[in-house]
């Protein structure tokens, strides 16, 4: 009987500290923890194809459209160094104010639409880039 206690016991502190471990919320240094959920990248990716594609490319690489160059989103470009509002302010509103082409999509994407095509670019981002833009983004929010 005071082997099953102890067992039970010990077993019942490692469900503990489990549980306690699952509910942990990621620290400011976990680098490889994303913003975006795996739900938010599939929806996004089917948003960017039917929406962004054909100007920046199927995998957001950037492409020549007549004499325009439009930029690459995948992580090794510009789109890189701007934080989330940005992003999505960028998405929402077009580029016409910076002196852009890029058409605005507020009135036709949700705002979790928009989001999850921004989610679907980055998780194109190899993990350096991200980390960079991570690090830069925690920085502006404070």
């Amino acid at each position: 009987m005071k082997t099953f206690r102890s067992a039970t016991t010990l077993l019942l502190a490692a469900c503990s500290l489990l549980v306690g471990t699952a509910r942990a919320e990621p620290s400011a240094d976990m680098n490889d923890v994303r913003w975006y959920s795996t739900e938010d990248v599939k929806l996004g990716e089917q948003i960017f194809a039917a929406n962004c594609a054909a100007c920046h490319g199927a995998r957001a690489q950037g492409e020549t459209v007549g004499s325009l160059r439009v930029p690459p989103l995948n992580g090794s470009g510009h789109s890189a160094h701007h934080g989330l509002d940005d992003l999505l302010e960028h998405v929402t509103n077009g580029g016409a104010r910076k002196g852009g082409k890029m058409p605005a999509f507020g009135a036709i994407l949700s705002e979790s639409e928009r989001r999850a095509a921004i989610a679907w670019v980055q998780s194109l981002w190899p993990d350096e880039a991200y980390r960079s833009w991570q690090q830069m983004y925690r920085r502006s929010q404070h």
